[in-house]
């Protein structure tokens, strides 16, 4: 079952299937390491839900919400 990475709450982890649609937001996350495979921890989330800081292959990353809408995960 996937389901978008934005629906993952604080200290969940999920690993990336692929992306709801292809263009050139997902090329971006491509380059930042978002690829099929790469597991995904969500470390917080802003009081306003907008943005999401994220773990990635051991870095950090913040995503705006309507980005990690596009990317779906499996748990």
């Amino acid at each position: 079952m996937s389901l978008p990475l934005s629906e993952l709450a604080v200290g969940q982890s999920g690993v990336v299937l692929g992306f709801k649609y292809e263009d050139n937001m997902t090329d971006r996350l491509m380059q930042l390491g978002i690829i099929e495979g790469v597991e995904i921890k969500v470390i917080r989330v802003a009081p306003s839900g907008d943005p999401i800081e994220l773990n990635i292959a051991g870095y950090g990353l913040s995503m705006r919400k309507a980005d990690a809408e596009i990317v779906l995960v499996q748990l």
